[in-house]
């Protein structure tokens, strides 16, 4: 083979090369999924905390079920902190995460202090 038609071969396999793997991209995008919504919606993903005061490693999470049961309930949040404390959440407070509002809670008092726990949708 000669110099010029390798040449021409090399470049025109990369050339080839190169389209067909943007064509495939192309192609492989998909505009059938359905949208990511970024609007925070309890009911389909639950809640947690958004912030803790004075947090050490406490954290709190309540399933989409809770939310929709909408029943009073406590949670223990210790987290990777060495102790716990209670966080108790009113049917009113439930009614204010099905309708995708924020909700601040106090915890019970364990080693001398509580925490602000303020709760968002996920």
């Amino acid at each position: 083979m000669k110099r010029k038609t390798f040449i021409k071969r090399t470049l025109s396999g990369i050339i080839g090369g190169v389209s067909g793997l943007f064509l495939f991209q192309q192609c492989s995008e998909s505009d059938d999924a359905p949208p990511v919504s970024s609007t925070p919606n309890c009911l389909e993903n639950g809640a947690k905390h958004s912030s803790i005061t004075l947090n050490h490693g406490h954290t709190l999470t309540i399933s989409k079920e809770d939310v929709m049961n909408g029943v009073a309930k406590s949670y223990i949040i210790t987290g990777t902190a060495s102790h716990a404390h209670e966080v108790a959440l009113s049917e009113d407070h439930f009614a204010k995460l099905k309708n995708n509002e924020i909700v601040t809670i106090e915890s019970t008092m364990n080693s001398s202090h509580t925490h602000q726990v303020t709760v968002k949708c996920a």
